[in-house]
């Protein structure tokens, strides 16, 4: 038995029309993953709505229809509450409706909304409780509670809220931001007044920490979503894989700093998944040099070694752009003499 090695890196086309007018000088030659590009069969497939959508994508067996709101909710809570208290259960509490309610800060600029969270909110474990505690002290008589486990916020509802497929990122900017359910943009505007006199915030502007004044609602998850097991491995420093893995029963690590360290955690024989996300950071800065540098690490650390790995194993490798490309590549194929090699910046400008 062979292994399956994929490497889901978003990103990686991302600057297809701007390749062009970077002078060549400034283009990293790349030898490993132009091997790759040239010699890989291409499968195209239908891409995704989100990035997000494309990673749920990737834990369904051919027997699974994607479904229009995924529920991360489901398999982000009850991956807390294994790690806080050892249960297997897949319970959602006795509410019917479960979402994650990630506090954030948002930031009204002209038309725009600028939504930050994570860890550009510097909020410690105990500003959280103590805000939780805020809320649900004032919102009593509702039909939903708000609950922290681990790092993350949850709402448990009797009834179906306004949410969001996608989580908030720290510089997300959202154009004519409005709710459409007037209750819900009545609490939302209640929660704020709330937040703005809290303490916890008042102490976090004197310290110039930005002021959560609000949540985000999304991953709305009904009821249990059991996935079936398609890896065996996953490597992930992402917050949502470790879930869907978990879900799964499939074991989930964090990702090494090179596939060399990889290799050391036993690759045999295994269909492993390896998300390396490194390319969104300079997608988001909108700054080409930066993406041709992180390229250029990911060539060191991870394609010249995979490639390498590849000619000396029975393995097979997917290089997947979760934008409905992948490139699969074989030991078999490096003697493919009639697909010539070509530098890798013309796949990228062909899309």
């Amino acid at each position: 038995m062979s292994s399956h090695l994929s490497f889901c890196i978003p990103g990686l086309l991302h600057f297809a029309r701007q390749i062009p007018l970077i002078p060549s000088q400034d283009k990293p030659v790349l030898p490993a993953l132009s091997r790759f590009l040239s010699k890989a069969d291409r499968i195209t497939e239908t891409p995704q709505a989100t990035l997000w959508a494309e990673l749920y994508q990737l834990f369904l067996t051919s027997n699974h229809v994607q479904q229009e709101k995924i529920p991360w909710a489901y398999y982000s809570y009850n991956l807390d509450k294994k790690k806080k208290d050892a249960i297997t259960s897949s319970s959602l509490g006795d509410k019917k409706y479960c979402y994650r309610a990630d506090p954030v800060s948002m930031q009204i600029e002209r038309d725009m909304i600028h939504v930050f969270s994570g860890n550009a909110l510097q909020l410690s474990s105990q500003e959280a409780t103590n805000l939780i505690q805020s809320i649900n002290d004032f919102f009593q008589d509702v039909a939903w509670q708000l609950q922290k486990i681990g790092q993350h916020w949850y709402i448990h509802s009797d009834t179906a809220l306004p949410s969001s497929n996608i989580p908030p990122s720290d510089t997300q900017v959202i154009l004519h931001f409005s709710v459409e359910d007037k209750k819900w943009q009545t609490t939302l505007t209640e929660l704020q007044m709330l937040l703005y006199a809290d303490k916890v915030n008042q102490k976090r502007l004197q310290s110039g920490k930005l002021a959560i004044n609000s949540i985000w609602l999304w991953g709305e998850s009904v009821s249990t979503c059991q996935l079936e097991k398609v890896w065996d491995k996953v490597f992930s420093n992402d917050t949502l894989l470790p879930g869907l893995a978990w879900n799964a029963g499939t074991d989930c690590s964090a990702c090494p700093d090179n596939f060399e360290q990889a290799i050391e955690a036993g690759l045999s024989d295994k269909k492993v998944l390896f998300y390396l996300p490194v390319l969104l950071e300079a997608i988001k800065n909108n700054d080409i040099y930066q993406w041709l540098n992180l390229l250029q690490d990911l060539e060191k650390n991870w394609f010249m070694p995979a490639l390498q790995y590849l000619q000396q194993q029975q393995s097979k490798m997917e290089l997947c752009t979760l934008n409905g490309q992948k490139y699969i590549m074989s030991k078999q194929h490096g003697y493919y003499f009639w697909r010539f090699s070509k530098r890798w910046d013309n796949f990228i400008e062909s899309g």
